[in-house]
């Protein structure tokens, strides 16, 4: 941890609990594994009784975090807590330069347990991301709650307006199906031969927890362009706790170092 400047109001605050203590942290940025943040500002109002923390009150903002391989920007947050707790609101901060909102709760008094709650708008994903296979802009929301060496319930909502298309190939599966001499069979035939996409004109898509390392992926898109509607279910395992939470954004987002077709 390094830190450019640090004020603290008075230390007899402590003893005396006349009034909050107050600490102002500027230009703060911390590295260990698996965080990162970088040019942080924290001011903290703390009600000591005998040395001893009762609450703490107060704001923070990082230019820059880094959680488990994934990257957000402009972080603000007020909180709020006790020794055995701490809550997070008015979470504001960039993701895949789309604007992240919500709140969080850290529990301390058996293990670290937590509870997010975040909403997500025009999240862009692109050709580096889940392998290229879908590019377009993403809203939704994620909920999740458990402890550091486990995750009890998880769900991620996600809705993707018209405009966003999907890799022709995970659509190969349909072909068989489709009129053997029918407009729609051709354009994806040949789709899938150059390796090219189809636009869908909706998509949803909802992420749950099924079973103890198991996520069930249930989606559901539309594409006028071959009049079809696709309801596939998909099964992604995780292992582990609140690490599971930031390695499947990390499987959302992981540069795969692909060139664009």
């Amino acid at each position: 941890i390094t830190v450019d400047e640090l004020n603290f109001n008075n230390f007899w605050i402590l003893i005396q609990g006349s009034e909050a203590a107050v600490l102002k942290l500027f230009g703060m940025s911390l590295q260990s594994e698996p965080m990162e943040a970088h040019d942080c500002r924290i001011h903290v109002a703390m009600d000591f009784s005998r040395l001893q923390l009762e609450k703490l009150r107060g704001d923070a903002s990082c230019r820059q975090l880094q959680l488990a391989g994934n990257s957000f920007s402009d972080f603000t947050a007020e909180f709020n807590g006790t020794p055995e707790w701490l809550k997070m609101e008015n979470i504001s901060m960039h993701y895949l330069n789309g604007p992240i909102e919500g709140e969080a709760m850290l529990g301390f008094s058996q293990g670290l347990s937590y509870v997010f709650d975040l909403n997500f708008h025009d999240v862009a994903l692109d050709q580096n991301m889940f392998d290229g296979n879908v590019i377009g802009v993403v809203s939704g929301t994620l909920q999740a709650n458990g402890f550091a060496d486990r995750l009890d319930n998880f769900k991620i909502v996600m809705n993707a307006p018209s405009g966003a298309k999907i890799k022709s190939g995970l659509l190969e599966s349909l072909v068989p199906y489709l009129p053997a001499k029918s407009d729609v069979r051709k354009r994806l035939e040949n789709a899938i031969a150059t390796s090219g996409y189809v636009y869908y004109d909706t998509g949803h898509a909802v992420f749950t927890k099924s079973e103890a390392n198991m996520l069930s992926a249930d989606v559901h898109l539309t594409a006028k362009e071959l009049n079809v509607i696709l309801n596939p279910v998909i099964d992604i395992n995780i292992e582990g706790g609140l690490q599971s939470v930031f390695k499947l954004l990390e499987f959302f987002s992981n540069p795969k170092g692909q060139e664009a077709p």
